[in-house]
């Protein structure tokens, strides 16, 4: 009983987080107030292999809008893929981002960040290329 309560108010207090303008998720949060946001850095590290990103939340100016997003992979043996950047909400990320282009190495997306504050929580897949087999990594898209 006492440990679901823990859970319980441990999960309300990350939501209330994620409602919150100018909270701070996990990791590495950057700024975007430019028509080009910083790359988001992908590898791929350790045994087994894990990925990391360079940027864990992307943190939008509300004004920014139609703002480039790209993801630079660079790990040998690997590659994205068409669902390698996806979106844990995809009925309402489909309202405010767009596929620009996609290759092994780079995936590009532009950001309208015509809503309300809003989290968008994405999974990045990187593929193994002799296997197929994808490793995940679920970093944020905050339009502020």
């Amino acid at each position: 009983m006492a440990r679901t309560l823990i859970a319980a108010a441990i999960g309300v207090g990350l939501l209330g987080a994620c409602a919150t303008p100018g909270f701070r998720m996990f990791g590495v949060t950057q700024p975007c107030d430019t028509p080009n946001c910083p790359i988001v850095e992908v590898t791929v590290e350790g045994n087994p292999p894990h990925l990391r990103a360079s940027i864990d939340t992307l943190l939008m100016k509300h004004d920014n809008q139609n703002a480039n997003i790209m993801w630079k992979l660079n790990a040998e043996g690997y590659k994205f893929q068409a669902d390698s950047i996806v979106f844990k909400n995809p009925a309402r990320a489909a309202t405010q981002f767009s596929l620009v282009n996609q290759t092994d190495n780079m995936f590009h997306l532009k950001n309208k960040n015509k809503d309300d504050v809003y989290a968008y929580g994405y999974q990045i897949k990187v593929y193994e290329i002799a296997t197929g087999i994808w490793i995940p990594l679920d970093p944020w898209v905050v339009n502020n």
